[in-house]
């Protein structure tokens, strides 16, 4: 004998209903609130290069990068790169074999090298600064990756990073008969990032005034103007054990004085 649906049961079921569906919509809301990136492989690369008495400098050709965010606020972003260190090419049979080796990158027992950003601050109009945890040859140290990116708002971007690390924290203390190689390395990274899904990411807004000097870009007659920025040779915030200079950044680009919050 079938029960007669009471106007008691109808009540409950839509509480239920309605329980359920508050249960699941602050998730799906949440998904629907974060933008989502793809790194484009084919127009991306990550380059090294390294002072010496001879060229060393090169690429790795496997490796993947990830860039996720927990909201449209573009700080909370995370950035990571996964290098297969056995893909480094220089080019040169010869100089390949001697990174691969213990001495050097020592790929065969540690086949990877990573980065994994813990900090991401907007320090320009188009520039991010990220702190991250950088792993080498089963060393982690904190080491900061600095950023220029153009496009950010059109959703396909394209991102233009350096790192700078000290090969001896990370137990390459050895040199090259005949050969001088400075301490420090340069990595190079180059990316394509393409929003693919989820709201664009907001950024902080800068206002620009009158001013036209750049607070970072130095000559013995005093602050350069931003027009000489490019051509200019600072000599003054040098990366220590190197020879090179930067513009307040080691992307090479300067954060003029006449960008505020």
């Amino acid at each position: 004998m079938k029960k007669r649906l009471t106007l008691a049961d109808v009540r409950l079921t839509a509480i239920t209903f309605c329980l359920l569906a508050f249960a699941v919509l602050p998730s799906v809301s949440a998904a629907q609130g974060v933008p989502i990136f793809q790194i484009v492989p084919t127009t991306s690369s990550i380059k090294f290069d390294v002072e010496a008495s001879v060229d060393i400098k090169g690429t790795f050709d496997k490796w993947d990068a990830t860039l996720t965010f927990t909201s449209s606020d573009v700080t909370t972003g995370v950035a990571g790169i996964r290098i297969e260190a056995a893909s480094v090419d220089t080019g040169n049979s010869i100089k390949n074999a001697k990174l691969k080796g213990k001495d050097f990158l020592d790929v065969n027992r540690n086949p990877l090298i990573t980065f994994k950003s813990t900090k991401m601050v907007q320090s320009g109009p188009d520039a991010f600064e990220l702190d991250g945890d950088f792993t080498m040859r089963g060393v982690t140290r904190s080491e900061k990756l600095t950023l220029a990116v153009a496009g950010k708002e059109t959703g396909s971007a394209t991102i233009k990073g350096t790192l700078y690390f000290n090969r001896k924290h990370y137990g390459m203390n050895s040199g090259i008969p005949f050969i001088k190689i400075a301490d420090l390395v340069e990595v190079n990274v180059a990316l394509m990032a393409r929003r693919i899904s989820g709201p664009p990411l907001v950024f902080k807004q800068w206002v620009q005034k009158a001013s036209t000097r750049c607070k970072f870009v130095f000559h013995s007659e005093g602050p350069a103007p931003i027009s000489a920025v490019a051509e200019a040779v600072p000599v003054v915030n040098r990366i220590p054990g190197s020879t090179r200079g930067h513009h307040g950044a080691p992307c090479g680009f300067c954060q003029p004085t006449s960008f505020r919050k």
